[in-house]
């Protein structure tokens, strides 16, 4: 083989060598489980869209998984590096033996939802008489209304039962109705 054929035969064989100096940079894959497509996560997906982590080498996917003891359990599997939801379901997580911990938030503000009448104002006496759905404890917005419950003086009855302080009228009584459908109507408001 003559000197000026083995040059170009050594250059095309460099060129399809993979190597440092030929391929782009690896990415570090990453998936995220998250309960549901919810508004709140916006700033994740704008990231991921912009390509916010690929300029820091990061390829990141979300994986919904329709429950927030989903998101957990996947993470506990190993189909997700992380998992954005209340932070309870890591204490929860926690408190079953998982090796799991909290890193940082996503969305620094519980997500609560108060859907009424046209008669309910935020002053906690036009609640008299009346029955409030909220999702199944323990959860963050759960915590927060029944805080809320009780600064605006409020009794604990029972656990789905509470009257104004001082008020014996038994009409008078807020009923709590509790339920899985936190996640189902973010789901729903969602498509």
């Amino acid at each position: 083989m003559t000197r000026y054929l083995k040059v170009p035969l050594l250059l095309l064989a460099l060129l399809f060598m993979p190597g440092a100096a030929w391929s782009q940079p690896q990415l570090t894959k990453l998936t995220i489980a998250e309960p549901g497509r919810l508004f709140q996560y916006a700033p994740l997906y704008y990231a991921i869209e912009r390509g916010y982590f690929q300029r820091e080498g990061l390829d990141v996917s979300m994986l919904t998984v329709g429950r927030r003891d989903l998101a957990m359990k996947a993470v506990i599997a190993g189909e997700a590096f992380a998992s954005v939801h209340d932070p309870v379901e890591a204490a929860l997580a926690r408190s079953r033996g998982a090796d799991v911990k909290l890193i940082a938030p996503v969305v620094n503000v519980a997500a609560l939802w108060l859907v009424v009448d046209k008669d309910i104002t935020l002053d906690s006496k036009t609640w008299r008489g009346k029955s409030m759905a909220l999702p199944t404890p323990p959860n963050t917005p759960n915590s927060i209304f029944i805080k809320e419950l009780r600064e605006n003086g409020w009794n604990e009855v029972d656990r789905t039962t509470y009257k104004p302080k001082g008020d014996d009228d038994a009409s008078h009584v807020l009923k709590i109705l509790y339920g899985a459908f936190g996640t189902d109507l973010s789901l729903m408001m969602n498509g």
